[in-house]
């Protein structure tokens, strides 16, 4: 459905950081810009707003949520469970060696080394992304959509707060790429669900300052 689409095409314009929170999204704007009638993106919109990635306010139309502590306590319960899964029962083949979650790292130690936040955050995004995707569910890509664009929400008012925040977890996305090559899924997953945890806890603190 055209509609199912546009709510992708905000969602991952959401996740990429083209609309963050607080932003009014203006449907001639944004329909011209997906390519969607307006009553399609209303659609979209609608959908979207029972899922919590928008709200409509009367008279002043359609911003982009902007999220609560609540909210990242809610969301990394829900990425604790899908990604440690995802290492534990996924296709493990998509993960290891160069071609896995391998490049990602490489890529964010690099831009590390050089200062460069927006591709170390875009270079963790992938990481994680690759982990759900490697149980090859289509259900589960499109809940990984979601998920990403209310990430970015929460790491956008992170880095507002503390710019550098997603440096620390370059090493920690190192550790688990080390722990899947030597073939150690286990503790790979066990040390995935103890940094989500830690990072929930941190993120809610700083959304609550």
């Amino acid at each position: 459905m055209q509609a199912d689409t546009a709510m992708r095409g905000v969602m991952r314009g959401i996740a990429a950081g083209t609309w963050g929170p607080g932003d009014k999204l203006n449907e001639v704007a944004v329909a011209t810009k997906l390519g969607v009638s307006r009553n399609t993106l209303r659609e979209a919109f609608a959908r979207m707003a029972t899922q919590g990635l928008v709200q409509r306010i009367p008279n002043r139309g359609v911003f982009v949520t902007r999220p609560e502590p609540k909210d990242v306590k809610d969301l990394y319960a829900a990425r604790t469970i899908v990604e440690s899964g995802a290492l534990l029962w996924g296709k493990r083949h998509r993960l290891a060696g160069t071609n896995g979650v391998e490049r990602h790292v490489r890529v964010a130690e690099e831009a590390a080394e050089i200062g460069d936040l927006q591709a170390v955050g875009l270079a963790n995004r992938k990481f994680h992304q690759d982990i759900v995707t490697s149980v090859g569910s289509g259900f589960l890509n499109d809940t990984t959509d979601r998920m990403a664009a209310q990430m970015q929400l929460v790491f956008s008012l992170a880095r507002a707060k503390e710019p550098n925040f997603q440096l620390e977890y370059v090493p920690v996305n190192r550790r688990i790429t080390d722990l899947i090559n030597a073939d150690e899924w286990e503790q790979a997953a066990e040390y995935l669900r103890e940094s989500l945890a830690e990072t929930s806890v941190r993120l809610q603190k700083l959304l609550k300052k």
